[in-house]
């Protein structure tokens, strides 16, 4: 993946999640596209919520604490767009200042996660 911009490594580690997700639950592996529906995949909202918490843990963001509401989240590329915002960042770096309580909640996932291992 070093050959990847950031917004493509994004796009791969979503698609590579729903991915693993859906093979788990089918037992096969399934193709996704970008334009994919959650619901379309047979993806619920626990299922959702487990994709957010892995990509949080693998990517080091959570886009849904403040700037964007997981309500809009329908596709798969909504869903990757969510955590460009975030891993894109700005030359203001306001990301390490807007989200303190989401990178909290991370560290603590990341805590039990290490701690049930």
């Amino acid at each position: 993946m070093e050959d990847l911009s950031q917004g493509e490594k994004v796009d791969q580690t979503v698609v590579d999640v729903i991915s693993d997700i859906l093979k788990r639950r089918l037992g096969c592996d399934s193709k996704v596209g970008k334009d994919d529906k959650l619901t379309d995949l047979g993806l619920a909202s626990l299922d959702l919520a487990q994709i957010v918490a892995v990509l949080e843990m693998r990517l080091g963001t959570d886009p849904f604490g403040e700037r964007v509401a997981i309500t809009t989240i329908r596709t798969i590329d909504d869903l990757c767009n969510a955590y460009k915002l975030c891993v894109a960042g700005d030359s203001n770096h306001e990301e390490e200042h807007s989200f303190p309580e989401s990178k909290n909640r991370a560290a603590r996932r990341r805590e039990r996660v290490t701690r049930k291992k």
